[in-house]
């Protein structure tokens, strides 16, 4: 199975290997445009039963988040002007009101080789915040932290600090 996070979170949403889910990786080729489009959200790219659309869900910065069933969430959202400008924001159907109570959101610390503690301790921050106010029956909550020093240090093994530096944030 590919160590990238839209395999993984699809594997672990179904249960089922990348072969029965469709998810093979971070990006897809197109063949009749020949056009690569990466981190696409829509649910519908998945191929299966989604464990989660079982409970009352919260699912904050995973991915597949756009036509999800899940009660709760948010993700980023980027928006591409005609002009080719782009202009950062976050999806929010909380009914927590992110942005307005947290500030915006740390988009460049979200993705690659820039991300890191900040956006993760928003995200924190978020989950703690919808946790406390709607109390979902279940959490899904993405740290991109944890995810990407995998993918950029030497040794593909983060010390035991950096990866817990949001630990215990969420129980506030």
């Amino acid at each position: 199975m590919p160590a990238v996070t839209a395999t993984s979170q699809a594997t672990m949403y179904t249960g089922k290997p990348p072969r029965d889910h469709g998810i093979v990786g971070n990006g897809w080729l197109y063949r009749d445009t020949q056009e690569v489009r990466f981190w696409q959200q829509s649910r519908h790219l998945i191929q299966g039963d989604l464990f989660y659309e079982k409970y009352e869900t919260a699912k904050m910065f995973w991915w597949f988040n756009q036509s999800t069933k899940a009660r709760y969430g948010a993700t980023p959202k980027p928006h591409y002007g005609c002009d080719g400008s782009k202009a950062f924001d976050v999806l929010d159907w909380t009914g927590c009101d992110l942005t307005g109570k947290l500030g915006p959101f740390p988009f460049f610390a979200f993705w690659g080789p820039g991300s890191g503690i900040a956006s993760s301790n928003w995200i924190a921050d978020a989950t703690a915040l919808v946790m406390r106010e709607k109390q979902p029956q279940l959490t899904l909550c993405y740290l991109p932290h944890l995810d990407y020093d995998f993918q950029r240090l030497d040794n593909h093994r983060p010390g035991p600090g950096r990866r817990s530096r949001c630990g215990g944030r969420t129980s506030h």
